[in-house]
């Protein structure tokens, strides 16, 4: 094998192997999580999107939302939810602040044990975590009345 085909050879191998890693991180199957002390089960997707442009502001019960967003997948889930780009979501919400509005911007979290520490202390939060990064330390939403791993969950 002569170097230059070595190289080529080499240069395949690691497209592959960033292709197979992109769409791994692309694909992760998404839920959405809360405090385990919220009441709510369920939520709509509508709810959900609106919650996430600061349209909705409390949960049903009353309490004052504190959106949260984990960094590593908040382009995929903005994607999935509204079909917006992070940026477009940051624009919305600059509207919002600089407009006086009482929505809270959702919080960047960096990492999964960032999201779980933040859940698990902030009774009105509501985030979005790989189904495979969640704990017994936060409770998982239906959307639409359909669990993570069900047919026709709509954040696949």
């Amino acid at each position: 094998m002569t170097r230059l085909n070595f190289r080529i050879e080499l240069i395949a191998m690691a497209v592959v192997a960033l292709t197979v890693f992109s769409y791994q991180s692309s694909s992760a199957q998404i839920a959405i999580v809360v405090n385990k002390a919220n009441s709510l089960d369920n939520v709509s997707l509508e709810s959900l999107k609106k919650i996430y442009i600061g349209k909705i502001t409390v949960f049903p019960g009353g309490e004052q939302i504190v959106p949260a967003e984990c960094a590593n997948l908040r382009s995929s889930f903005y994607q999935r939810l509204l079909d917006w780009t992070p940026r477009r979501v940051k624009e919305q919400w600059l509207r919002i602040v600089f407009s006086g509005g009482s929505a809270i911007p959702p919080v960047s979290l960096k990492n999964a044990d960032d999201v779980r520490n933040f859940v698990s202390r902030t009774s009105g939060a509501i985030c979005f975590l790989k189904l495979s990064d969640i704990d017994g330390t936060m409770k998982v939403l239906a959307v639409d009345a359909l669990n993570p791993l069900d047919k026709g969950y709509p954040l696949k």
